[in-house]
């Protein structure tokens, strides 16, 4: 694939309006073959982005158009429109606000959200395969991946860039590409994962060298190693079965935590710092308790509630002035909780032995009894007056007949 687009005769590509219609506004970086625009759709109102294809390569993306033009799915790239300007073609595409998975390589990816993206890619590779389309060069710059980790495919139908190819994969793979078959974009997509699962840049100077870090699970590093290996007796040749394969192993990690290691990527590292100093906070108390002192209570003999334990004071000699506390791991082993302000005890209502007890208690049980007497005669007097009210309502009339 050539790495200079071929301009041909210029034309205006920003600053105008294309068909009255969109708006081109300022170049982004090119591409290998055409220069891309930013603009906008002036009817639907919304981005999109304008490839500019130079009359020399026209006819490669016309042919890329024919040959994908059944395809629609949502990890695909959307074309809008398609015009002829002067020689050159000016594709219509969606925008994605995105970025090229290439630039999350240098420091690698992790292996529970590689797995998640080589998902996606294999779905949309088996959906495509299902109806005889082929990508052909799936390359770190053709996919593009979103801020919710959505991957987009872009250019369906390329030629492949046998450079990337050949260092990535070898001759062998380069060879396997080229032939443009459901094979070669399986081939492309290990060629991807691996290189999410690796740290850095390639490996080594001689093709191929690049090997995953030694934080990846085994079943995925095997399953990379099947993707990547032409003519392995368990290679990986249909992005279906890569699909269930990636699934399977997701499930695995979903319910297990890889340890991490020195090749552990940056941003891992950074996430479960975070997660557990998050942890951390939130495990301290919210207010520092102070350490107060259980007051000395003066308590007389017997038995009180304090709290939700029961203390029974025993004093061989006298009662007055009596203390008691907690021992240290008495209060220890009392759960922390909202201190009440201190109140005096009560006074019992009754003493446990005679003569020990308060005058008031010896007065409310005197004035209980009393009012106890006084309850039972009203009730004697009330039984009496309704049984003579009763004696006379029924005997009356029988005494009145016998006159």
């Amino acid at each position: 694939m050539a790495g200079k687009v071929t301009t041909g005769p210029d034309i205006p590509l920003t600053g105008r309006q294309l068909s009255r219609r969109y708006s081109l506004n300022d170049e982004m970086a090119p591409g290998a073959l055409c220069r891309i625009i930013r603009g906008d759709d002036l009817v639907l109102r919304r981005p999109v982005v304008v490839k500019a294809i130079p009359p020399a390569q026209v006819e490669i993306y016309r042919e890329a158009l024919r040959a994908t033009s059944g395809l629609t799915h949502p990890a695909a790239v959307a074309l809008y429109d398609a015009i002829d300007e002067d020689g050159w073609l000016l594709l219509v595409q969606e925008a994605v606000p995105g970025q090229a998975l290439s630039r999350y390589l240098r420091q690698g990816v992790p292996s529970e959200r590689a797995v998640n993206l080589a998902i996606q890619l294999a779905q949309a590779l088996a959906y495509a395969h299902h109806r005889d389309i082929i990508h052909g060069d799936l390359t770190p710059s053709a996919v593009l991946v979103d801020r919710q980790a959505a991957v987009r495919i872009n250019n369906f139908g390329l030629p492949p860039d046998l450079d990337y190819f050949l260092t990535e994969g070898g001759a062998e793979v380069q060879g396997l590409i080229a032939e443009g078959t459901p094979y070669s974009d399986v081939l492309a997509l290990g060629l991807l994962l691996r290189q999410m699962l690796s740290n850095g840049e390639l490996a080594g100077t001689n093709p191929g060298e690049r090997q995953v870090r030694s934080d990846v699970p085994d079943d995925l590093a095997r399953l990379v190693a099947r993707c990547t290996t032409p003519g392995a007796s368990d290679a990986m040749t249909e992005a279906a079965s890569l699909t269930f394969a990636l699934e399977e192993i997701a499930a695995q990690l979903a319910t297990t935590r890889q340890s991490l290691s020195s090749d552990t990527p940056a941003a891992l590292r950074a996430a479960r710092a975070a997660v557990a100093d998050q942890a951390t906070w939130a495990s301290e108390p919210t207010v520092e308790q102070p350490q107060i002192p259980v007051p000395e209570i003066p308590l007389e003999r017997g038995t009180h509630e304090v709290g939700s334990r029961f203390t029974k004071i025993t004093h061989p000699g006298h009662s007055d002035g009596a203390t008691t506390r907690p021992s240290d791991e008495e209060a220890l082993a009392v759960p922390p909780r909202l201190r009440l302000p201190t109140r005096p005890l009560p006074e019992p209502m009754a003493y446990s032995q005679p003569g020990i007890g308060s005058e008031r208690a010896r007065r409310m049980a005197a004035g209980g009894g009393a009012r106890g007497i006084a309850l039972g005669g009203v009730l004697i007097i009330g039984m009496v007056l309704f049984i003579i009210f009763f004696l006379l309502g029924f005997l009356g009339p029988f005494a009145l007949g016998g006159h």
